[in-house]
């Protein structure tokens, strides 16, 4: 029995010590990886410390930023260490492989560094003034963004060495300053042309326009393109310009107005021609007329001109009779407000203007016009056909007065209330 508890004792231990030897070796962290990286690690200590004096193998602030790195993580002592750690876990293996690659990835060498340097001095030292405003901006703001990288010390040799590529492609930002000389020739010429022969406002929009080219001619950013496109518009400037209509026949029309005198015709008709001579004047002033409405102008005062009427004497128009007194009105552009009788029991008018005769006499119908003239006109209202009317003739003495005979009409009630005075004086006289 004892010999069974032996054997089995003995097959216990056989199985931990392979258990613990098993285990061990499945557990055991893969260390190969590390000792590369601290192999590498140990290159670039050695590139620095070998590079001759003033000339170090990497630049000195990223081989600064590569040792704070390292140290905290102990440096080649602290690897080490963990390499020699039998009991290491395999993310600590894993971290301190990634930290170390992380270090010396960041480094850049003294060479790359300083021929990055040195094409982006040269490039920030380009004759700006040959060069658009615009594009000058954009260029320094991306030497700017070089310059940023270049100087950050943890960037690296691959994104460092990549940035020559980025300053040659800089220099594609810049876009030439066109040569204006040529533009100011042109505009001098369109600025000093005589436009007095042209309406006021197309003057204005002509002389904008040419500010507006000029602005761009000596824009700090004319190139090419906006060259061409200033040329294109100086070409057509001149089409802005209109030129005035021909005042000469509107001119004649409106002096020979001088010679027709008020006293000779009638208040509406020469008030009329006032008015188109008023209308004229302004647009002989007017140094923005069309030539149609110069025409119109000058067709509106000959009109009127010749619609000019004489002064009219006396109407004549009998009892009951009916007249148009529109006939004598020349309104031009003018309307009638109202009629007016002076005498309303000799005649009567309508709001058309329609007069009648009522009774025997004379009086004025005055019309008023809305353009401040008052047009009156006298009518006499001769007596009925059927009315009796008798001839008076009476001899008068010719040293008296120097009238042989003199005539009278009279209608006949008038006739014999003469007659009874006449006959009473001569009863008076027996």
């Amino acid at each position: 029995m004892n010999r069974i508890k032996k054997i089995i004792l003995l097959i216990t231990l056989i199985f931990i010590t392979l258990s613990n030897a098993f285990s061990i070796s499945v557990f055991a962290a893969e260390k190969a990886d590390l000792i590369q990286a601290r192999d590498n690690l140990q290159a670039v200590i050695d590139n620095q410390d070998n590079s001759l004096n003033g000339n170090s193998y990497y630049e000195a602030t990223s081989y600064h930023s590569f040792l704070e790195a390292i140290n905290v993580f102990g440096g080649i002592l602290g690897i080490q260490t963990l390499i020699d750690d039998d009991l290491a876990e395999q993310n600590e293996v894993d971290d301190l492989v990634t930290a170390i690659n992380n270090a010396i990835a960041g480094l850049v060498t003294y060479v790359t560094y300083n021929l990055v340097l040195n094409n982006l001095n040269q490039a920030k030292s380009i004759t700006s003034n040959t060069y658009t405003q615009d594009s000058i901006v954009l260029y320094y703001a991306e030497l700017t963004r070089i310059e940023l990288i270049l100087f950050n010390p943890i960037a690296g040799e691959t994104i460092i060495a990549a940035l020559n590529d980025d300053i040659i492609n800089a220099f594609t930002i810049l876009v030439q300053l066109a040569d204006n000389s040529d533009l100011l020739e042109t505009y001098n010429e369109l600025i000093n042309k005589d436009i007095s022969e042209y309406t006021t406002n197309s003057g204005i929009l002509y002389n904008l326009e040419l500010d507006r080219l000029y602005d761009l001619i000596v824009s700090p950013n004319l190139d090419s393109t906006l060259s061409q496109q200033i040329i294109d518009d100086l070409n057509i400037v001149e089409d802005l310009l209109v030129e005035l209509p021909d005042y000469s026949a509107l001119q004649e029309a409106y002096d020979s107005t001088d010679e027709y005198k008020e006293e000779d015709y009638s208040a509406s008709s020469y008030q009329a021609m006032l008015d188109a001579k008023s209308d004229a004047l302004y647009t002989l002033s007017n140094l923005n007329a069309t030539q149609t409405e110069v025409d119109l102008s000058e067709t509106n005062l000959l009109n009127a001109i010749a619609e000019l009427s004489r002064k009219i004497d006396t109407i004549y128009i009998s009892e009951g009779d009916q007249l148009d007194i529109n006939q004598y009105i020349t309104l031009g552009q003018a309307n009638i407000i109202n009629y007016s009788i002076a005498d309303n029991e000799i005649l009567s008018v309508d709001n058309t203007g329609q007069v009648q005769g009522i009774g025997f006499g004379e009086t004025t119908v005055s019309i008023e016009l809305d353009n401040s003239a008052v047009e009156i006109i006298t009518i006499f209202v001769k007596a009925k056909p059927g009315v009796a009317v008798y001839v008076l003739t009476f001899s008068l003495p010719l040293a008296s007065i120097g009238l042989g005979f003199g005539m009278i009409y009279v209608k006949k009630d008038t006739w014999k209330r003469i007659f009874n005075v006449t006959k009473n004086l001569f009863k008076r006289k027996k």
